[in-house]
């Protein structure tokens, strides 16, 4: 079963945004395309990229800050 079907972990999620924000240099903030782009690079399809960022939501590894301009 691939990882889209299985879902991802708790700490499979902390362990790949650690990744994401090592590579945009440890910044407090990573907006979604780059984070988007960054794991399409990686191999991860649209499926993926959404559970992940959805569950980091959900485990509280992320915050969501909307801003306007």
């Amino acid at each position: 079963m691939d990882a889209a079907m299985r879902g991802f972990t708790k700490e499979q999620i902390a362990h790949i945004m650690d990744v994401v924000f090592r590579h945009f240099k440890g910044r407090s903030y990573v907006f979604y395309p780059e984070y988007e782009e960054y794991l399409k690079l990686k191999g991860f399809n649209d499926d993926e990229i959404v559970d992940i960022w959805s569950k980091a939501v959900y485990y509280r590894i992320i915050d969501i800050v909307a801003s306007s301009p």
